[in-house]
């Protein structure tokens, strides 16, 4: 790998948006299974692309259990002061649903 030198990131967490600089590496061999690598978001368990932390996530999927996602969303920016949408909470809602799906699919193929 060589290094590119160090890229900006930035996220949405509990706490509001943070920004970092990484460093990102490349390979130019062909036999690499990717030609960027950038140790530290995978360390950190973020993926490309990536703008909310799970934790963001996590709350607010958990807020949209019990209350609509208009009011879901007017509460988590009460108690943190970051703005998700509605149907951004909607769509972790349906993402976070499809996972436990094929979690349980998974399990109880486990018992056939």
């Amino acid at each position: 790998m060589r290094s590119k030198g160090f890229r900006p990131r930035q996220m949405e967490t509990l706490i509001g948006q943070i920004h970092w600089k990484r460093r990102v590496g490349y390979c130019r061999n062909k036999s690499c299974k990717v030609s960027l690598s950038v140790p530290l978001d995978e360390a950190l368990g973020i993926v490309p692309y990536q703008s909310s932390s799970e934790e963001l996530k996590r709350l607010g999927c958990l807020m949209s259990i019990v209350m609509p996602y208009e009011l879901s969303s007017w509460m988590l920016h009460q108690c943190t002061g970051v703005s998700v949408s509605a149907s951004t909470l909607l769509n972790w809602v349906e993402h976070y649903g499809q996972m436990a799906m094929e979690r349980l699919e998974a399990q109880l193929e486990q018992f056939h």
